[in-house]
């Protein structure tokens, strides 16, 4: 082989090394918009395995406690189907206004402290509205508390 050969292949080597790292480190670095992301995902999917990603007591979706009504059910059988409910009329609610997970850019984070961090992500082509995802961190487990819409003025 040449020498500009080799050259040329340990320019190829670093930047591939460089590109793989900060993959990684990007990765490593926003868990909590990852978090976001799948719970969000979960719910328009209807899949019920989210329930465990919700901080039902606290949960607070669109302008609603919902967690102040969990509170009251009375037992767990009826707080288990209030959970199963929710999941299945979210992601009804979201098909039928003819929602996609695609409408959802630009995720990211916008306040972060040692009680959680707030993800949002713009929705629509010119970002007309945001979706805000409040994330508590309970002994460094992670629990979606709100969803909020905000209209951008």
């Amino acid at each position: 082989m040449k020498k500009e050969d080799i050259r040329f292949m340990e320019y190829v080597g670093v930047v591939v090394l460089i590109v793989v790292m900060a993959a990684v480190f990007l990765l490593v670095r926003e868990p909590d918009v990852s978090f976001a992301r799948g719970v969000f995902s979960g719910l328009i999917k209807g899949d019920e395995s989210v329930k465990e990603a919700i901080d039902w007591p606290s949960f607070k979706a669109v302008g609603n406690d919902l967690g102040a009504i969990y509170s009251k059910l009375p037992s767990d059988k009826e707080r288990g189907l209030y959970k199963q409910a929710f999941i299945l009329n979210f992601a009804l609610g979201f098909k039928s206004s003819g929602g996609k997970f695609s409408s959802f850019t630009n995720w990211r984070i916008i306040q972060r402290n040692k009680q959680g961090v707030i993800v949002v992500a713009d929705i629509g082509a010119s970002g007309e509205r945001t979706v805000l995802f409040a994330i508590s961190k309970k002994y460094r487990n992670r629990k979606l508390v709100a969803i909020e819409w905000e209209e951008k003025k």
